[in-house]
């Protein structure tokens, strides 16, 4: 019966070993390199859903040619993306809230510079770096 005991805790802890992130390839952080003569917004989507609403949300504001490190979730990013997950981000110029409007209508009430839909695959080949312009 105690072989039973000793058989069950081991079988888990192989199990979870297994299944466990290998520490040398988490990232926790995306490097953001201004590297432009103003100051970039950083900006991500909220969405109301089944009402077809969408706002800007401010991240961060990275200062003309300096680099700004961003931790987008409590996790890993690798932990986060994992199952074809996006990471979607907006770069805008002096963005100013305006509360939520019709999501087609984004890029008509911002003057957005650039937008990224980043896979983990995407953040990979990147090295964790995104570099503006």
């Amino acid at each position: 019966m105690k072989k039973k005991y000793v058989f069950l805790p081991l079988m888990c802890l192989m199990l979870m070993s297994s299944t466990c992130e290998n520490s040398n390839n988490r990232h926790y952080h995306i490097t953001v390199q201004n590297q432009s003569d103003s100051d970039l917004d950083i900006c991500s989507r909220a969405i109301i859903p089944f009402e077809n609403l969408c706002a800007l949300t401010p991240i961060a504001v990275v200062e003309k040619n300096s680099t700004f490190e961003w931790q987008p979730f409590n996790f890993s990013i690798e932990r986060e993306l994992r199952e074809g997950g996006v990471l979607e981000l907006f770069f805008v110029n002096n963005h100013q809230p305006q509360g939520f409007y019709d999501c087609d209508s984004i890029f008509i009430k911002n003057d957005i510079l650039r937008h990224y839909r980043l896979t983990l695959e995407d953040l990979r080949r990147m090295n964790f770096t995104i570099t503006y312009p």
